[in-house]
């Protein structure tokens, strides 16, 4: 899957990484997953200097948030089963999973704010 944030690009591969361009190409880090990431990174505003920070879902339900300059993981939270996909809406993030339910995660903290079954996979 590939996906932007700012000027950079955000590609995820089989090898479960995540590798970041700038706008020449050149490959600015690497960060390895702890499974495949078949959903499209999402860029999340980080505030100040226009940055952006980047938010994955791995197979595994891992969500992270990476920063997007450094690759550094700002923080992490597992959903107990597989990620389907993620969107990021006002500072919330929205992962579906493979069991049918819907969780809402804090953009800033990772923190769970609710989670709903209706029972479809988005």
């Amino acid at each position: 899957a590939v996906g932007t944030a700012g000027d950079l690009v955000v590609a995820t591969t089989s090898r479960r990484q995540v590798v970041v361009y700038d706008a020449s190409g050149r490959r600015l880090w690497t960060w390895a997953a702890d499974e495949l990431v078949i959903a499209a990174p999402v860029a999340v505003p980080a505030g100040g200097e226009g940055t952006a920070d980047i938010v994955v879902a791995a197979r595994s339900g891992t969500v992270t948030r990476l920063d997007a300059r450094t690759g550094t993981p700002r923080w992490s939270q597992s959903l107990g089963a597989d990620a389907r996909a993620e969107l990021v809406v006002d500072g919330v993030v929205l992962v579906a999973d493979e069991r049918e339910r819907l969780t809402a995660l804090d953009a800033a903290t990772g923190a769970v704010l609710w989670r709903v079954e209706p029972g479809l996979v988005v």
